[in-house]
């Protein structure tokens, strides 16, 4: 179950801020995969999340994930449809009824961007019961254009790494340690959660001020 969702949440922000920013691991074969990368440049770790910004190897790169890969992972984040073993929530009041944390919200969505479902993943019963995990969508509707969140309960399953091409700079969330990850995404550990934040149209101080909303102090 930790491989599937770590899984989700880097292949939304690899599709997300240029296929060739954020790069799953996942996504390409594991022989190719250390081939693909350059040396270390950064790493911030935060908790149960770590970061590496690593510098690429361009000739290498450029053949490592095929293109028609490249298509599909592109058009899973611009048509974000609903994933086929997910449960559904389309009230955000209902929210804290599937998971094993208390799920908070952002105060502030940048104009015209509304809730628009949370998502889970059901059990080998086809329930869901304490999950760690919730994928939250706040959605544009004139534009299209959608933020990515998610959150899960910090231990040891749950705990990410990832590597980026983009630059990678420690900053704060309402005083806690947080990844900024290029332009358009957050990460960061608060209160026995993590928190993450994907949006490809917002800016950075758009990005923070969302993140900052949430309540975790």
């Amino acid at each position: 179950m930790n491989k599937r969702k770590k899984w989700v949440r880097f292949s939304v922000t690899a599709a997300s801020v240029a296929m060739v920013g954020i790069i799953s691991l996942a996504a390409v074969q594991p022989s190719s995969a250390s081939e693909m990368m350059g040396k270390i440049m950064n790493t911030i770790s935060l908790g149960h999340i770590s970061v590496s910004q690593v510098e690429p190897a361009p000739e290498q790169l450029a053949g490592a994930i095929p293109e028609e890969m490249k298509h599909q992972i592109m058009a899973q984040a611009k048509d974000q449809p609903v994933k086929p073993d997910a449960l559904v929530v389309k009230d955000p009041g209902q929210l804290n009824q599937y998971t094993s944390f208390h799920v908070l919200l952002p105060a502030y969505q940048p104009s015209g961007y509304t809730f628009d479902r949370a998502e889970f993943y059901k059990d080998e019963q086809g329930t869901v019961s304490g999950s760690k995990y919730i994928d939250i969508y706040y959605t544009n509707p004139e534009t299209g254009k959608f933020i990515y969140m998610q959150q899960r309960h910090a231990d040891e399953e749950t705990a990410f790494s990832q590597s980026t091409t983009h630059q990678v700079n420690r900053v704060q969330v309402n005083h806690t340690d947080a990844v900024m990850i290029g332009e358009h995404s957050i990460d960061w550990e608060a209160g026995g959660v993590l928190y993450g934040i994907t949006a490809k149209g917002l800016s950075k101080d758009e990005i923070l001020k969302i993140a900052e909303s949430i309540p975790t102090s």
